[in-house]
């Protein structure tokens, strides 16, 4: 039963709750200025770790070349529930004199010992007149044979082996479909077609990914299959390796490979109309119990593309993966525009006019995927955008996106009252 209270006993229990408001906000307030903001990532390979570093612990995920494994204690000390992951390609054989610090799961000492001693089973794949299968782009990339099953055991060994080194768990690349864009044309002897391959690639997955996740790695996998422009082939190839992982990953995803300062939108007249096709890759990850990733690449200064790409993956987020950004220049990728921290979701985006919009606990996130009309969008509230201006509405461009900040996070209680109910 509620009993009011009145007099002192009024204001004791106003004041003592007043208080327990602020230290709250206060408390919220610098948990979110420390750590790692969660739904972000960075991938950072070859030599690119050094720049920048000292902003890795803010990312919620990391991805780093496997040499760069003398990063993880500075990132893991500031922001222990950064997920940091190494590369690691599943199809590619490659020559390394130390397979834990190797990008490929099998080194070609190891590839070349075996075949030597096992040539019925082979783990360099080899056409149809003998010669070994290579990557025409990188020649030092031999293609290995995902179904065979001692190459998928000793992948697992040697990645698993790894771990120790303070990884997380793996980033794996080239989760492929189809070998034939791999290989320009060329195909495996014993995979003759890319339908032969897509059911050695899957059973590599399947095998693989539970293996590696029973052992304590977390297993992501950049997956693709090329198909229609609306993502749907992608996507069934998505439910095929999906339970096997914990997150799924796609390259390029709401831009042009060809041109990644072009992004997708929702013009009918062309293949690059499908943003609302891609954003549905988040559903299907969830479908299948994996987190999603959505990883966009271009030059660090290229705010547009990054305000797109977050704001974009911020109307599907549901709280777990990250938009994961590569950047193509020497320059540190960090900036409010698209790493700010603007909570949780508070409800499913909706549409409003040509846009969408998706309100969050501390910011909104706006999108206008249209191709030729701008969208107004009245705000319901003042907001701050990324340079900082207070705003209660905004206009933003054909494909165009923006994240924005609540103006405030103070909480106000009105003098002699009590927030806790009817007390």
């Amino acid at each position: 039963m509620l009993t009011r209270l009145t007099g002192a006993a009024s204001r004791a229990v106003h004041v003592t709750m007043l208080a327990f408001v602020l230290i709250t906000v206060v408390s919220v307030a610098a948990a979110s200025a420390a750590g790692a903001v969660p739904g972000i990532g960075v991938i950072r390979l070859g030599e690119s770790a050094s720049i920048g570093s000292s902003n890795l612990p803010k990312y919620a995920t990391v991805i780093l070349a496997p040499h760069k494994y003398s990063y993880i204690p500075q990132i893991k000390s500031a922001s222990p529930e950064a997920r940091v992951l190494v590369y690691k390609n599943p199809l590619s054989i490659i020559d390394c004199p130390n397979v834990d610090t190797c990008s490929a799961g099998v080194t070609l000492a190891q590839a070349q010992a075996h075949d030597a001693a096992y040539p019925s089973d082979p783990w360099i794949l080899r056409d149809a007149a003998g010669n070994p299968v290579k990557n025409p782009s990188y020649s030092y990339f031999w293609l290995g044979n995902v179904g065979s099953a001692s190459y998928r055991q000793q992948w697992v060994a040697n990645v698993a082996n790894a771990m120790r080194l303070g990884w997380d768990g793996v980033d794996m690349d080239d989760v492929l479909a189809q070998i034939s864009g791999w290989s320009k044309g060329v195909y495996p002897k014993l995979y003759p077609s890319d339908a032969a391959w897509e059911s050695a690639m899957a059973g590599f997955m399947a095998y693989v990914g539970p293996q590696l996740k029973a052992r304590g790695s977390y297993v992501l996998a950049s997956a693709y299959k090329y198909g229609a422009a609306n993502g749907s082939d992608t996507a069934a190839w998505w439910r095929t390796v999906g339970p096997h992982v914990n997150g799924l990953m796609r390259e390029y995803w709401v831009q042009n490979p060809n041109n990644v300062t072009q992004m997708l939108d929702t013009n009918p007249c062309c293949w690059t109309g499908n943003w609302l096709g891609w954003l549905s890759l988040a559903d299907t990850a969830k479908s299948v119990g994996a987190h999603f990733f959505g990883l966009m690449r271009g030059s660090s200064t290229d705010t547009h593309m990054l305000q797109y790409g977050k704001a974009s993956f911020l109307l599907v987020w549901d709280g777990a993966g990250s938009f994961m950004f590569m950047p193509s220049d020497a320059v540190d990728p960090w900036n409010s525009a698209w790493t700010a921290d603007i909570g949780t979701p508070l409800a499913p985006r909706y549409q409003v006019g040509v846009g969408w919009r998706r309100d969050y606990s501390a910011g909104t996130a706006l999108v206008n995927p249209n191709a030729s009309s701008a969208q107004t969008f009245s705000l319901g509230g003042s907001y701050l955008t990324p340079s900082g201006a207070t705003v209660s509405s905004v206009t933003l461009q054909p494909v165009n996106g923006m994240v924005l900040t609540k103006a405030s996070t103070s909480v106000s209680v009105p003098a002699n009252t009590v927030s806790c109910g009817n007390v």
